[in-house]
């Protein structure tokens, strides 16, 4: 399944789920204001599309693991983007977690060892060539299953 294909299916499903908690919880979904509205809609364009819709585009081209270790990121890269688009500071407390983040996800992801570059390597190796003459089975005969004239 396409990545715009697969987004446009979940955020359907999606979005009439939400519809439908809305309007048994008697949530109204109009009367709001331009600032409101203007925040919903970053709301949907940046983490939904941009951001969901880069991951799945993403896992097609990359193996889970991978995604899965690069997806840490999140965290350091949500407080950098809220000091630097919103003016919130970042703790000092919560610097060292930060950076070991970061550096723990690079070192993972650049190691020699993993699961491309293995992958990588089996795909040099030619593949095992099958015998020309196989080895002959030996017929077992069982003496009371064994078919022919009995003694």
């Amino acid at each position: 399944m396409s990545t715009p294909l697969y987004s446009v299916v979940t955020s359907l499903v999606c979005g009439l789920e939400l519809l439908a908690v809305c309007w048994l919880a008697g949530i109204p979904l109009t009367g709001f204001d331009q600032s409101t509205q203007l925040s919903l809609l970053g709301l949907l364009l940046l983490p939904q599309l941009l951001g969901l819709g880069s991951l799945n585009f993403a896992l097609g081209r990359a193996s889970a693991t991978t995604m899965s270790v690069f997806l840490l990121l999140e965290t350091p890269i949500a407080a950098l983007a809220a000091w630097w688009l919103m003016g919130q500071g970042i703790e000092p407390a919560t610097m060292p977690g930060l950076l070991l983040i970061i550096v723990g996800v690079t070192v993972v992801l650049t190691n020699g060892d993993g699961e491309q570059t293995r992958r990588g390597r089996h795909r040099k190796r030619a593949l095992p060539q099958p015998d020309a003459h196989p080895p002959r089975r030996r017929r077992i005969r069982h003496p009371v299953l064994a078919s022919g004239p009995r003694e």
